[in-house]
């Protein structure tokens, strides 16, 4: 498939508009009850869209004061719009079908970031369903989204690969959480002089449990899967690795960012991430990683992130 999305180039043929959904509801306006999402509620060729969006100034800085970015006078309206901030899936899936995305773990993402426009710009978002697959008991979803601007040109296009919990058998759910839990990937840290940052990681969104019901973000759902707490937000977190990227290397404009989760990211742990050194000629290589306080020590990975640039 083409780094750019396009009807042509999608996996799927769609026949009629019967698959197409617009939007339902308004990001104020979501019920607390959702649609669960599985195999018989997510197919292949869905269409949902468009949602049309905008991120304002007071949103951006907040984001910029997650990611550690000083926001002095003027510093935010400077800074242009991250991956997360642009990225459409969730408002359209939910806006569109399902009202809030509980039941929803992810598990791999890749962003393709064309332009990088300023805050309080119109955004337009879309997003497909690539495929669902139902695998020893474990239910798998793969998604394309795109958001335009108001001129019809595209800004960002995503891939993301989520597992549907509604649709999974319990028992090998839980088996498949208690695994990731017990078979880490390890790296060896010799001194600090190896990692480019620490920092510990935290919510970036306050995910109530009277309105967030069986989502992975709450205590009390993740606990039910066999977690040890919540899961922080992965695409926010990989926002942060960019960040620590372009200080080290300069601003990012055209770019492709991918990752996979590796271990759980809680809420309120402890991070570095290391340089895994460059691949190919303008491609980058981090790990996100957990870590003892002493050093030496052993770091358990939790993300593998790959930087590409376009």
């Amino acid at each position: 498939m083409s780094a750019l999305i396009s009807q042509r180039s999608l996996a799927f043929e769609v026949p009629d508009d019967s698959m197409l959904y617009g939007q339902r509801f308004t990001s104020g306006d979501l019920p607390v009850e959702y649609e669960p999402m599985n195999a018989s509620t997510v197919k292949a060729g869905m269409r949902f869209g468009p949602v049309e969006f905008s991120i304002g100034q007071e949103s951006h800085t907040h984001h910029l004061t997650y990611l550690g970015i000083g926001c002095g006078s003027g510093d935010s309206i400077c800074q242009p719009l991250f991956p997360m901030e642009l990225w459409c899936l969730p408002r359209v899936l939910s806006q569109c079908r399902y009202g809030r995305l509980n039941e929803v773990i992810s598990l791999k993402g890749r962003r393709t970031v064309v332009s990088r426009p300023s805050p309080g710009e119109r955004f337009s978002g879309s997003a497909w369903v690539r495929g669902v697959e139902l695998r020893r008991g474990i239910c798998f979803a793969r998604f394309l989204s795109q958001t335009k601007n108001s001129k019809e040109v595209a800004l960002l296009e995503a891939e993301d690969t989520v597992m549907l919990a509604n649709g999974c058998s319990d028992d090998v759910l839980k088996t498949a959480v208690a695994n990731s839990l017990t078979n880490p990937s390890t790296v060896n840290v010799e001194n600090e002089n190896e990692m480019l940052a620490r920092w510990t990681l935290r919510m970036r969104f306050s995910w109530l449990e009277e309105k967030w019901r069986n989502n992975i973000h709450t205590n009390s759902y993740a606990r039910s899967l066999g977690y040890t707490g919540p899961l922080v937000e992965g695409p926010a977190v990989v926002d942060r690795v960019l960040w620590i990227h372009e200080a080290l290397n300069g601003p990012l404009r055209h770019f492709r960012v991918e990752w996979k989760y590796c271990g759980p990211l809680y809420d309120q742990l402890p991070v570095t991430v290391f340089p895994e050194g460059e691949g190919a000629e303008g491609t980058f290589r981090y790990s996100l990683c957990s870590l003892q306080e002493s050093l030496p020590g052993i770091g358990h990975v939790l993300m593998k992130i790959v930087v590409a640039i376009l």
